[in-house]
């Protein structure tokens, strides 16, 4: 008689476990670990245990048989391998290490099992609970703060990979072209003189013509590398997959930034309004997720089709530090409220009101900071373009950027007057004035009537 195989395990060393606890249809909420397997595998320490997770007493093993629930089978959700590169076996062993060691009280929403598991296998901690009933009180406590973590650490995926890459090559580019491209040695065009917005056009035609030569440049620099990128970071960069939608990183009116270039070189950035379907705002996007003017139009496209070479990224520009003081910045996220952004987007479908495209007055950033902000503004930060930009008085942003001040003035008068005529604050006064009143009148009557 045959002995019986041996289960096949489906789960990887470093993968996150999800264990769904309540209803199958809708997860009150879910545990996750980390899986480690048997000790003769690779060992941290585990013994018999197979999974490492948060428990309401500290960071330990366990027995993912001992942890599975009673309706909802486990599974494996890596659920942001789309996003972030994970960690090597030797950082998720590294990491196992610290949280044993410093394993701080637990907390719901800011100490949980979830940010563990991410910690893990990720270096740094997120929780979302997706797809459970408990979603939306994550969403409240830290959505904001899950997104710009991972918006972070994309950030520093991208600058470490362009890093190797140009350690990996064996060929330069040619000396004439760099030459080109950052000084100006000739005595002719030493000193280039701009002294109009139109010559904004010729400027973009040399950076593309430059990104042509840079592009064909680089197809032997890449070839001639003896370093390839992993697998996680070549999809970050190089392909055109779109990204999960199960953990979407966008929202209804962020604006989109599409890099124009190669490696570290940016000739131009693409933008446009992200308007996903999955939003759940309608406004006749059909199945397309980004609204951006193409050149000849206004009109909605797919995200997918206008990923470049470079990845795209959030760039809501005004509401970091930078352009506005750090007060103003609170404000101006009170002028993207969802049905102006949808007005504004209903107002530029109508063909008259696209205006001709204008690379200097009327291009896809000032559409996009139209449609979130209410002004028109191009910057081009960090590109070829934006450099030249800086050269230039461009009065079309100061202006832009002096209206959004005075609006800015406006909602703080606004807000001031709401406060000064807001019946709850007048009823709050009434109220304790009453109370006051009624405390005054009790020990009256104790004290000094029954005397």
């Amino acid at each position: 008689m045959k002995a019986p195989r041996p289960a096949v395990v489906a789960y990887k060393f470093g993968d996150i476990i999800e264990f769904g606890r309540g209803c199958p249809c809708k997860p009150a909420f879910k545990h996750y670990g980390i899986y480690v397997g048997p000790e003769r595998v690779i060992n941290v320490g585990q013994g018999d245990n197979d999974i490492f997770h948060r428990t309401l007493t500290g960071c330990t093993f366990g027995k993912l048989a001992n942890t599975r629930g009673k309706w909802i089978k486990e599974k494996v959700d890596n659920y942001l391998d789309d996003y972030v590169d994970p960690s090597t076996n030797d950082e998720v062993k590294t990491r196992i290490s610290e949280a044993i060691e410093n394993c701080p009280r637990y907390h719901v929403t800011n100490r949980n099992c979830e940010h563990l598991a991410t910690f893990v296998r990720y270096g740094l901690r997120v929780s979302m609970q997706a797809g459970t009933a408990v979603k939306f009180v994550q969403d409240i406590k830290q959505g904001s703060q899950n997104k710009m973590k991972i918006q972070q650490r994309q950030q520093a995926d991208l600058e470490a990979v362009e890093q190797q890459y140009r350690r990996a090559s064996t060929i330069s580019l040619q000396k004439g072209v760099k030459r080109f491209i950052f000084t100006t040695q000739s005595p002719s065009s030493k000193h280039i003189m701009l002294s109009t917005a139109g010559n904004m056009k010729i400027l973009i035609l040399v950076a593309l013509i430059l990104q042509v030569i840079i592009v064909q440049e680089t197809d032997g620099y890449r070839r001639a590398s003896t370093i390839s990128l992993q697998k996680g970071v070549k999809r970050f960069i190089f392909t055109t997959q779109s990204p999960s939608s199960k953990h979407t990183m966008y929202e209804f009116g962020d604006i989109i930034e599409f890099p124009r270039g190669r490696g570290s070189f940016t000739a131009y950035k693409h933008y446009a309004i992200y308007v996903g379907p999955q939003s759940g705002v309608n406004i006749g996007q059909g199945n397309n997720d980004i609204f951006h003017h193409t050149g000849k139009k206004c009109e909605f496209g797919k995200l997918q089709d206008t990923r470049g070479q470079l990845r795209e990224r959030v760039d809501n520009y005004l509401e970091k530090p930078g352009l506005l003081p750090k007060e103003d910045l609170e404000w101006v996220a009170k002028l993207t409220r969802k049905e102006n952004i949808i007005r504004r987007i209903n107002e530029l479908k109508k063909k008259e009101n696209w205006g001709k495209y204008a690379v200097s007055s009327n291009n896809c950033e000032h559409l996009a900071t139209y449609v979130r902000y209410g002004e028109r503004l191009s910057i081009q930060d960090g590109t070829f373009v934006g450099s030249l930009q800086q050269r230039l008085e461009n009065k079309q942003n100061t202006q832009a950027l002096a209206k959004l001040e005075e609006k800015i003035e406006e909602l703080r008068k606004e807000a001031e007057r709401q406060r000064a005529s807001d019946p709850s604050l007048m009823l709050s006064v009434f109220a304790l004035a009453l109370i006051l009143i009624l405390i005054l009148y009790y020990f009256f009557q104790k004290y000094f009537y029954q005397k």
